[in-house]
């Protein structure tokens, strides 16, 4: 069971099917090792996608404009409501 802490230690991003594969072990026992011994619980790291400064900089200024959008029609709205009364 120190095969398989080990291999978490290396990378806990790892799944258990993975791991079980590399010490030619069963899934299932890898998994009950992970759970009893280490007293971890097996949860699914999702992958993320990293934004880069340029995406974040494109992605403010498009939020930016549909603030605007929104407090234009917002404005629009209210205007055509106190023609109507």
């Amino acid at each position: 069971m120190k095969a398989t802490k080990a291999k978490i230690k290396e990378n806990p991003r790892n799944n258990i099917r993975k791991i079980a594969r590399k010490l030619n072990m069963d899934k299932s026992a890898v998994s009950m090792a992970v759970r009893k011994d280490s007293g971890m619980k097996l949860r699914a790291m999702t992958k993320v996608w990293g934004l880069t400064a340029n995406w974040r900089q494109k992605r403010l200024e498009r939020l930016r404009i549909l603030l605007r959008m929104r407090i234009l029609l917002n404005e629009v709205v209210s205007i055509r409501q106190n023609c109507l009364y």
